[in-house]
């Protein structure tokens, strides 16, 4: 690793004998959890506000803490990227030293962006955590990259007490690399590799969708009734050049079901990248990006910022750039948008760029392998259109009845679907506007007990949808009620 690589980086190279000794008198007090995962060749390098120049002996303390607030008590286990592992580590102290890390380069972070970067690719801590500490820093900061030696156990007393003191000079015995040779070499050729494309653009993500989704092509199975393969392909070109894609159309015509098919279907069966969330008039900035809650700690109530759905979601999606995830948004008209999306309207348009949010941290940005997927219901009365800014956002997908999906769906069951779609197609010729046509979920829930439950569900939820769509056309209404139109779907029924 040379000072060439990009600007910031300077190099110590370091041979290590067989012995190594002289009077190591700096101690380092590090976090439980980091120096732990140091002992276990997990971490292989260091962010303090100075570089790291010498050898130095590494311990684990309970109070120290770099990265949270200005004075505290104690480091979190919420400031590590796993936190629920690094919990364990609550309250516990090393009284030996057996860890001894040799700096072999340092890398000046002297802004956020760089900062995310180093800290998601060699550290354990969270990028907000360590952004929540650089914020108070003037000078910038210095990530180190380390080799991590163990050697035989020194007792020091507790780290508590020693703070970042001196130590009396000793001899390390028994050195030997945590990482072996060949896979510290590989260590550092993932460095490099990482170094040598920072500056290319987004880092090598800028793979289309395409080419991510090659092996899932022949997911097909997903692919609701009435729909061909070559509908989820066209779908994915308009996905692919915008990134953000929305169902609409009238109710009933399957938005949820088939845009769920087809989320599916671009994960290719992977629930665990498929986030699902419905938008309702309540749903707010806080719920969706982040936002204070209160948290109980010891019997008192304090307000913590909390990353909402769509920001969780956006992080677990950066920490697996090489497959497409997607977000899910049901109902998306639902919600006030521009009171829920915020900084995301920007980001929505200009995938390429990072924005800080309202509440602070890191720059935030989209990751280029997150797609959005939404349905609208355009019949709503009790919400209004989105605006232009939003619609040119997204790219959009119409869905009509599908009359082929009940012919499908009936045969299954051998019913006769004649009937039924005939008299579907004359009501939606007869309403006044098509965003008041009426869809054809109504009959594809029941199976083979739908001619028998054919009455109920035309008089309880065909009719008020009817009456609505007719609205101050009560004559044609009444031709479509159930009396009018019972003769003319019994050949629906098995033979």
């Amino acid at each position: 690793m040379t000072k060439e690589h990009f600007d910031g980086v300077e190099s110590i190279r370091i041979r290590l004998m067989d012995r190594l000794t002289g009077p190591f008198t700096r101690l380092m007090i590090r976090p439980m959890p980091e120096v732990a995962l140091l002992d276990q060749g997990s971490c292989s390098a260091i962010i303090r506000g100075h570089r790291i120049n010498q050898i130095v002996p590494i311990m684990g303390g309970s109070r120290s803490c770099y990265y949270s607030e200005k004075k505290p008590s104690g480091w979190k286990p919420e400031s590590f990227r796993d936190s629920l592992w690094a919990s364990r580590y609550v309250g516990k102290t090393q009284d030996v030293c057996s860890t001894l890390a040799i700096p072999v380069g340092h890398v000046k972070l002297d802004t956020l962006d760089k900062l995310q970067f180093w800290v998601e690719g060699y550290t354990p801590w969270s990028t907000e955590a360590v952004a929540s500490w650089f914020r108070e820093r003037d000078t910038g900061a210095w990530l180190t990259v380390m080799r991590v030696y163990k050697i035989d156990p020194v007792n020091f007393g507790s780290a508590d007490s020693l703070g970042m003191g001196r130590v009396a000079p000793f001899i390390a015995r028994g050195i030997r690399p945590i990482i072996d040779d060949e896979s510290w070499s590989r260590t550092l050729e993932e460095l490099d590799a990482m170094v040598s494309s920072r500056d290319e653009k987004k880092r090598g993500e800028e793979l289309d969708l395409k080419s991510r989704m090659d092996n899932l092509k022949t997911w097909n199975s997903s692919v609701p009734e009435g729909y061909e393969i070559t509908d989820f392909r066209r779908w994915e070109k308009l996905l692919q050049r915008k990134k953000n894609l929305v169902f609409h159309g009238v109710p009933g015509t399957g938005k949820t079901y088939v845009g769920k098919a087809f989320a599916r279907w671009v994960v290719g069966g992977d629930r665990r990248r498929l986030e699902t969330v419905q938008f309702h008039p309540g749903f707010a900035y806080e719920d969706f990006i982040q936002g204070l809650r209160p948290v109980s700690v010891k019997g008192q109530v304090r307000y913590e910022l909390t990353d909402g759905l769509f920001l969780r979601y956006c992080k677990m999606a950066a920490g697996d750039r090489e497959n497409p995830y997607v977000f899910f948004i049901d109902e998306l008209n639902r919600a006030s948008l521009p009171r829920v999306f915020g900084e995301l309207n920007f980001l929505l348009e200009y995938r390429d760029e990072s924005i800080s949010l309202s509440g602070g941290g890191i720059p935030f940005s989209i990751p280029p392998n997150l797609y959005i997927l939404a349905t609208m219901n355009e019949a709503d009365r009790s919400v209004s259109s989105i605006d232009q800014a939003m619609i040119r956002r997204f790219s959009f997908v119409h869905l009509k009845p599908n009359y082929g999906a009940i012919e499908a769906y009936f045969a299954k069951y051998g019913f006769n679907s004649a009937p039924l779609v005939t008299l579907l197609k004359e009501i939606n010729e007869a309403v006044s506007a098509e965003e008041v046509q009426m869809g054809i979920s109504f009959f594809m829930q029941d199976g083979e007990y739908l001619p028998e439950l054919l009455a109920d569900i035309w008089v309880g939820e065909v009719e008020p949808y009817l009456k609505e769509s007719f609205y101050g056309h009560p004559e044609s209404f009444q031709l479509y009620r159930w009396e009018a139109v019972r003769e003319r779907l019994n050949p629906i029924k098995r033979p």
